[in-house]
């Protein structure tokens, strides 16, 4: 098994849930992505989250919520992400930017209508309705 190392921005609004299209893997995902070698997952984040989102997070208004163990979508079999998702405590306006060309809310029902589903998307989700934010 490979393991992946990533992290992923948790925003809801409205019990909705802001998902990242990928035009590179043609699938809704957390804004976030790979930890690169040396780099603390919230590092990573809030470097994906510069050049996906054109947003600049403060690392201390991150708040970790869960851990999501996986399959890595779009990756070879054996291939499994540890993502560490975050919720960020602070002023943020998203933009689409490089591999991402959309940004959108979703239910879960409407997230389940999606001709491709990530796992860990579907577990993030289902653990944040058990919370009560969605």
């Amino acid at each position: 098994m490979v393991l992946i190392p990533a992290s992923a921005l948790l925003v809801v609004n409205e019990r909705k849930l802001l998902l990242a299209y990928s035009s590179r893997k043609q699938a809704w995902y957390l804004p976030g992505g790979k930890c690169d070698a040396g780099e603390s997952p919230e590092e990573a984040l809030v470097r994906e989250v510069r050049e996906e989102l054109n947003c600049n997070l403060n690392i201390n208004d991150l708040n970790w919520f869960m851990e999501v163990v996986a399959p890595a979508f779009g990756e070879p079999d054996g291939h499994t992400i540890q993502q560490q998702c975050f919720f960020y405590h602070g002023n943020m306006n998203p933009t689409a930017s490089g591999e991402i060309t959309e940004l959108r809310f979703f239910s879960k029902d409407a997230y389940l209508k999606e001709p491709d589903k990530v796992i860990g998307v579907i577990m993030v989700m289902d653990e944040l309705k058990k919370e009560g934010y969605l």
